[in-house]
């Protein structure tokens, strides 16, 4: 065993926690001078400690026993205050920290976050300043190069040794870390560290510790791959001791190190012990994916994974299959957005297999032998949903059965009942339930466990390259009787805004809300039938959508409704629905046909003392299957944020409701979800909905500006539909472009430009480049460049819309129009947008159909992508909602300011004054350079007599001013 001189622990001995208390100068004198002979005899004594070693730490010791006799000159005259009270608070606490026990004042310190005292720490710590590293003073354990080799490493081997971090260096200060691969990750290693090294060639759970009888100092331990990557990392977790610590985790077979280090940049002696031993079973897999769509996989054993809970179809109508059959097509349309999205498509029909698959097209259907997933063999089946791929004879045994009730709550059931396998097994029972929105939920009653080793259960997509396998011949999850899988798609985590600003977040994000159930003690039973509602009191006023609200009236079918005598309408609707049932003003937690009194209830809590009102849909069961139940909470909190807890949700009937919330008039809404788009329901979960973020309304650079309708002095709503009025372009695939000749030279970064390439990913570019699909920020310099964004995202027009272009001669503009377009992911859209051209080189941006605008991007680029006006990027930047424009112009250096200028009133109407503007025209510059774009004016209101206007100072183009001249202003100074 190799052991350290421990040189810190000499010089700390003739100085205890208290001494400084007792000790009168001339003794601390005396303990100090013996102290120095001590420490200079043992570093004498010392033979692995060069000169300069020896020095740089006998210099240490003297910096740390100036510490230790300011210390003791501290404690010696205390200061006499009210004994510490029992409970008191921390912040008391830590302000009175000496007349704690040490280590409780040190644990305290170090939990709060807050910097220790030197003096505390200096009690459990040999040195409190990291060595740097220096290869020229190389020594043993000082780095990866020089790490102890711990030999036995199989399982049942076990290390010791005993160091000193305080004579070795900081060799990981400044290297990167990466991310956590497992057990828990410490923070950074600041500190002195002791390196050790070992090759394991088998997984092995490696136990590494510095707990012992005795308190060194404050260690942390880490593990690092071969290429110092932080696979993981503890601090205080030992029982006898929280300042030493313990690791414990699985290993791969390979190189790995293991760090001593301190706390903050803490050093000292230690004691480490390594044990291995053999892995545990490793768990089956309960969860998978994402395959290269994004669609993932959990089991109904993982925590947060489905219910198992049988939807019995096996009296719904039957398809007569032989051995390998294959069923007629079954349709998957029936008015709306009912259809099935699968891989980005919407399919119109569903063909079963007799052997326990589903496809759209029937092709290589009634393949008997199983294979894994994806397969793009020539003779295997692609495009599948595989809830059993087996071998299986439903004419032997059993019936496949169906029910389509996509139009009632958007599901599609198919079940095998009874059905054995070819030549004989024991009967099995399994369904595939089919969502609106692409969720798949494949549930087993009952299985022959016998023929497990031959059977595949995933999806592929209809490539047959890209998929899920969750169990081939054996070999994955577990599957038997009474238990589910669920596959979703990829589906957003955040969305927004809707105009008035709205955003939303759920609690799978950073910064999410906490899925927690609230207590309902003390709340009231509110007397709900079959659509139904009650009126009840808000213990504040309610903002939401900028008016003040002190009641609401609770709908027995998942909403909240802010206008009085609402209707409890069980249909459901997308948001915003302006032509919709007149139902608007509403908070939709789950808008869905529940019958709450059929053994459930609805329960509502009043809690001024938090600030929130609390509605709880308490087991309440759906009208078209009430053997199912849900369980949610609506909270409104007094500052307008809305939280929405899920408790308990049926799986199979998330695909008929609406999410989300309205104002007055429908205009406007914010849509999480409806009919199973837009947000991945589950049990546990929460969406929280904030009030409007401050965005900008305006900017400038590359020598263009823009701004928007929402800024007072922005243009109004100015999107005009050319769905019937412009001409169709020959776009109608994914990742498209099409030449189009404009019918003047359009002005753009300098470059008069008679062409440009429209794209069906929401850009246009006078650049001849291929189609991205991924939208970027503007001004990277990286291709596509030359562009124009109103909104830059991943369309995909196979799925349905079109573009539409219009010559406007007559205003001296094109519009581009992408009309009902829809997102890749077939989940997010439509999307109805526009961009209008102006030959005086401005741009318009108008939106009149949004989705989810979190990964687009809006602006312009020069050609070769080093300028650019970005308006938004991913969320950020100006607001991307229906109903805003955004308007962009070139901008010149400043016009020469107007010094003749003056204002007469001329008319009072509607509470704004108009106003007539006489003035010099502007034609040169601040710098006395002539005006590239001579339309531009300068207007500067300094002198008001008639107290009609604010002081006003901007760059105003001519579509501000009527025929002769006037500008009107409301009463904040406003362009009205």
């Amino acid at each position: 065993m190799r052991k350290l001189l421990l040189l810190a622990s000499l010089a700390l001995a003739g100085l205890g926690w208290a001494t400084g208390q007792a000790n009168a100068a001339g003794s601390e004198k005396t303990t100090t001078q013996w102290t120095l002979e001590k420490t200079q005899d043992a570093l004498a004594r010392a033979p692995r400690l060069s000169d300069e070693q020896r020095a740089r730490q006998e210099a240490a010791f003297r910096t740390e026993l100036a510490t230790k006799q300011a210390l003791s000159q501290a404690l010696s005259s205390p200061e006499v205050v009210p004994e510490l009270r029992p409970g008191a608070g921390k912040d008391e606490r830590l302000a009175r920290w000496r007349e704690l026990p040490a280590e409780e004042a040190y644990a305290l310190f170090k939990a709060s976050g807050g910097e220790l005292p030197a003096e505390l720490a200096a009690r459990f710590n040999q040195s409190l300043v990291a060595m740097p590293f220096d290869d020229t003073r190389r020594q043993a354990g000082d780095s990866p190069l020089t790490a102890f080799l711990i030999d036995g490493t199989a399982p049942g081997d076990s290390y010791q040794d005993h160091g000193d971090t305080a004579l070795l260096s900081d060799y990981l200060h400044g290297v990167p870390l990466a991310l956590d691969r497992g057990c828990i990750k410490t923070s950074e290693f600041a500190a002195n560290d002791a390196w050790y090294v070992f090759t394991l060639s088998e997984p092995t759970l490696v136990t590494a510790s510095t707990c012992a009888a005795t308190l060194h100092y404050d260690t942390r331990l880490g593990l690092f791959s071969s290429n110092l990557d932080l696979a993981a990392g503890r601090d205080d977790l030992c029982q006898q001791n929280s300042l030493l610590s313990t690791i414990s985790c699985c290993l791969d077979p390979g190189t790995w190190y293991l760090v001593v280090d301190g706390f903050s940049t803490f050093a000292g002696e230690y004691d480490l012990t390594v044990d291995f031993a053999a892995c545990p079973p490793q768990a089956p897999d309960l969860t998978g994916g994402p395959d290269a769509f994004g669609h993932r996989w959990r089991h109904s054993q993982a925590d947060d994974g489905p219910d198992f809970h049988w939807l019995d179809t096996s009296d719904g109508p039957v398809l007569t299959l032989g051995d390998d059959g294959v069923s007629a097509p079954l349709p998957l349309t029936g008015g709306g957005l009912t259809r099935f999205d699968f891989f980005g498509s919407l399919p119109g029909s569903l063909y079963v297999g007799a052997n326990g698959l589903l496809n759209f097209d029937g092709i290589k259907m009634s393949v008997f032998e199983n294979g894994p997933l994806p397969d793009d063999g020539p003779s295997r089946p692609r495009g599948v949903i595989c809830p059993w791929w087996d071998d299986l004879d439903p004419s032997a045994g059993g019936q496949v059965t169906y029910w389509n009730q996509l139009d009632i709550n958007g599901r599609m059931i198919v079940q095998w009942t009874d059905v054995p396998a070819f030549g004989g097994s024991a009967p099995m029972s399994f369904q595939a339930i089919l969502a609106r929105g692409g969720d798949i939920l494949l549930q087993y009653l009952n299985l022959d466990e016998n023929r497990l080793n031959s059977a595949t259960v995933g999806l592929d997509d209809p490539s047959g390259t890209d998929g899920l396998q969750v169990l081939f011949d054996g070999s994955g999850a577990p599957l038997g009787d009474q238990t589910a899988l669920r596959f979703t798609p990829p589906r957003p985590d955040q969305g927004g805004p809707d105009l008035f600003g709205h955003t939303w977040i759920t609690s799978r994000m950073a910064g999410g809300p906490l899925a927690i159930q609230h207590s309902m003690d003390g709340a009231v039973t509110l007397s709900l039938g079959d659509d139904d509602m009650a009126t009840v009191s808000l213990p504040f006023e309610f903002p939401f959508y900028g008016n003040a609200y002190t009641s609401m009236q609770v709908c027995s079918n998942g909403f909240l409704a802010f206008t009085a005598n609402s209707l409890a309408f069980s249909s459901n609707e997308p948001l915003p629905s302006p032509q919709g049932y007149g139902l608007h003003n509403a908070v939709y937690a789950f808008w869905d046909d529940l019958v709450p009194d059929l053994g459930g209830s609805v329960l509502y809590l009043a809690d001024p003392s938090h600030q929130r009102a609390i509605v709880q849909w308490n087991q309440a069961r759906f009208y078209w299957s009430q053997t199912e139940t849900c369980t949610v909470q609506a909270v409104l909190h007094a500052d307008g944020s809305i939280e929405l807890q899920y408790v308990d949700l049926p799986e199979a009937q998330l695909a008929s409701c609406t999410i989300g919330i309205e104002n007055l008039d429908g205009s406007d809404g914010l849509e999480v979800c409806y009919n199973g788009r837009g947000v991945t329901l589950e049990d546990d979960f929460a969406i929280r909905i904030d009030l409007p973020a401050t965005r900008p309304t305006r900017g400038e650079g590359a020598g263009h500006a823009w701004i928007n309708s929402l800024d007072p002095a922005g243009p109004s709503d100015l999107f005009e539909d050319i769905s019937t009025t412009g001409v169709q372009l020959a776009l109608n695939g994914d990742d498209q472009t099409v030449l189009q000749a404009l019918p003047f030279a359009f002005p753009f970064f300098g470059v008069p430009q008679t062409q440009l390439w429209v794209c069906t990913n929401g850009y246009l570019s006078f650049n001849d480049e291929a189609a991205q699909y991924f939208n970027q920020p503007l001004g990277d310099g990286q291709p596509p460049n030359n562009l124009i964004c109103p909104l830059w995202d991943d369309f995909n027009l196979a799925l349905g819309g079109a573009v539409h272009w219009l010559d406007d001669p007559a205003h001296q503009r094109v519009i581009v129009q992408w009309t009902n377009v829809h997102h890749y992911d077939g989940i997010r859209g439509p999307y109805t947008f526009q961009a209008q051209l102006k030959a005086s080189g401005d741009i318009v941006f108008g939106y009149g159909l949004l989705d989810d605008t979190g990964s687009a991007t809006a602006g312009i680029e020069n050609a070769d992508g080093s300028q650019a006006l970005q308006v938004a990027f991913d969320g950020a930047g100006g607001q991307l909602a229906q109903g805003v424009t955004n308007w962009i112009t070139t901008r010149d250096p400043r016009p020469a300011r107007i010094t003749d200028l003056a204002i007469t009133p001329t008319d009072f109407s509607n509470g704004h004054a108009r106003v007539h503007m006489t003035f010099t025209p502007v034609t040169t510059t601040v710098n006395g350079q002539p005006l590239v774009v001579d339309h531009y004016l300068i207007i500067a209101v300094e002198q008001d007599p008639y107290n009609l206007v604010s002081p006003y100072i901007d760059i105003l183009p001519p579509d501000y001013m009527d025929g002769e001249g006037g500008l009107t202003f409301d009463a904040l100074g406003w362009l009205a």
